[in-house]
């Protein structure tokens, strides 16, 4: 079979951005001066270019244009033939490199093939750990995944041009993750203190109570609000009550297991959530939180207490009435004087 060789006249801008598209179909191409006759059958050496093969080449290129986030069109054998400019520009990458160097700088490439690179050697196959672009090109269909890379989150495209070119782009989505992870953040916790909130309280204290009437087991709940706080935001303003609940909070959580649950109801309320605990140990831990509380007032220059109000579960209580049990304990030791800790037994 003759070889195929394309004459392309110097001032065609058109045939010029092809230049890669064509030598992957099969094209050599070679750049002539205006003046050389383009008759083939002066020029036998010389074949024509298919219009229609001219035609899916240059729709590829607008397509490709087109396209608002990086975008490459690349070989089977991963050589880069065409890009947008997003590509050019975010990416510094180059018409005829490899992908998997230009665009991820071999760094997502694994195994043997990442040994061979730091030998020099690219073998053949080579590609990154994620790529599923052979998976497209065989099935003739396109493949969307999401990818972890360099601590951020892609969203990855490969789509057959035919059955040796694919079109890959991504669209840098950490924007959009970091999002959704905060929306659930708040979903479930308080934007002040990032202790839990009510909503995620009370379905954790039902999955509590199921758990305790499952097994015959036990759990604890702890209840406290702060002592004068009024007072606090009154004379020092409320930026300074807010730095007040924060602080509380981190004290709080710094006295309590991971297992356990630290839950700002609302205001200066908070309640904690004990896990496989019984009265006695959910009074030690009270007591822990109480000596946080006063170390923040210290820190902060100004008193600092808070009244507790402590419970064990027992069998057929619901959450309202288990939540309320606590409650009139708190407001008990706050009647009692403050800086207390009740726990129905007088202690």
């Amino acid at each position: 079979m003759a070889r195929k060789i394309l004459l392309v006249h110097q001032n065609n801008g058109n045939f010029l951005h092809l230049h890669a598209l064509l030598e992957a179909s099969g094209y050599t191409v070679e750049v002539a001066h205006g003046d050389v006759a383009r008759s083939q059958g002066e020029h036998p050496d010389f074949v024509l270019l298919p219009w229609s093969l001219y035609e899916r080449g240059r729709l590829n290129l607008l397509f490709l244009e087109g396209i608002p986030v990086p975008a490459w069109i690349i070989s089977r054998d991963r050589r880069i033939l065409a890009q947008n400019r997003a590509a050019e520009r975010d990416w510094q990458t180059k018409i005829g490199e490899y992908c998997f160097l230009a665009i991820r700088k071999g760094s997502a490439l694994r195994g043997e093939y990442r040994k061979a690179l730091k030998r020099g050697v690219i073998l053949p196959g080579t590609r990154c750990y994620f790529c599923r672009a052979d998976e497209a090109l065989q099935e003739g269909q396109t493949i969307r995944c999401d990818i972890r890379w360099r601590k951020r989150f892609f969203d990855v495209f490969w789509v057959p041009l035919g059955e040796d070119l694919y079109l890959h782009y991504l669209h840098d989505i950490t924007p959009y993750r970091e999002m959704e992870r905060r929306l659930r953040f708040l979903a479930f916790h308080d934007p002040l203190t990032e202790a839990y909130n009510r909503r995620f309280f009370f379905e954790a204290l039902s999955r509590e109570i199921a758990r305790a009437r499952r097994r015959k087991e036990t759990f604890s709940l702890l209840f406290f609000d702060l002592d004068h706080f009024k007072a606090v935001n009154d004379r020092f303003g409320h930026a300074t009550g807010d730095r007040v609940l924060r602080e509380v909070a981190q004290a709080a959580q710094s006295a309590i297991r991971k297992m356990d649950f630290l839950v700002r109801l609302g205001g200066d309320e908070f309640v904690v959530l004990l896990p496989a605990t019984s009265k006695d140990e959910a009074r030690k831990v009270a007591e822990r939180i109480q000596e946080a509380i006063r170390t923040v007032g210290e820190h902060l220059a100004f008193p600092l207490t808070a009244s507790f109000g402590v419970v064990e579960y027992t069998q057929g209580e619901t959450p309202d009435t288990l939540l309320s049990r606590v409650d009139t304990l708190a407001y008990r030791a706050k009647g009692l004087g403050r800086d207390r800790i009740e726990n129905g037994e007088g202690a």
